[in-house]
C-alpha cells in the first residue's frame, strides 16, 4: 500500500504515513456520522425554504411588472391612460416562478416532517 500524499510505502496497519504523517484512514465515530448527515439535511431543507420563497415573491413581482409594463406602454404610446394590454409573457414567467417556489416550500416541509419522524436517508438513498 502506497501513501497517498507522498507516495511512500506503508503497512496495512499504519494509522499514518511514516515519512510524511499523512492520515492513512479516516475514522469517524457513529455519533459524528449521524451528525454530519442531520446538518446536511438541515441545509438541504433551508435551501429548499430559502429559494421557495425567493420563487414565490419574485413570481408574483413579476406578474405585477406584467400589468405595470402594459400600463405604462399604453400611456407612453398613446399618452392617455387607456385599456392595457396585459404582457402574458410575464404573467406566465411569474406563474411558473411562484409553482416552482411553492413546490420547493411544500418539499421542504415533507422533509422537515420526516426529520421529524428520523426518516433521514443515507447518502446512497437521498442521490
Amino acid at each position: 500500500m502506497k501513501c497517498s500524499n507522498c507516495g511512500a510505502e506503508v503497512r496495512e496497519e499504519d494509522d499514518f504515513c511514516p515519512k510524511c504523517g499523512n492520515a492513512l484512514k479516516k475514522r469517524v465515530s457513529p455519533e459524528r456520522l449521524e451528525e454530519i448527515r442531520v446538518k446536511v439535511w438541515l441545509d438541504r431543507v433551508k435551501s429548499y425554504r430559502r429559494w421557495g420563497l425567493f420563487g414565490l415573491v419574485f413570481g408574483v413581482f413579476v406578474i405585477a411588472l406584467g400589468f405595470y409594463v402594459a400600463d405604462m406602454m399604453v400611456f407612453m404610446v398613446l399618452n392617455v391612460v387607456g385599456e392595457p394590454s396585459i404582457h402574458w409573457e410575464f404573467i406566465i414567467l411569474g406563474s411558473s416562478l411562484g409553482i416552482i417556489g411553492y413546490y420547493l416550500l411544500v418539499k421542504a416541509d415533507k422533509l422537515e416532517k420526516g426529520m421529524e419522524k428520523g426518516e433521514i436517508p443515507t447518502a446512497q438513498e437521498s442521490g
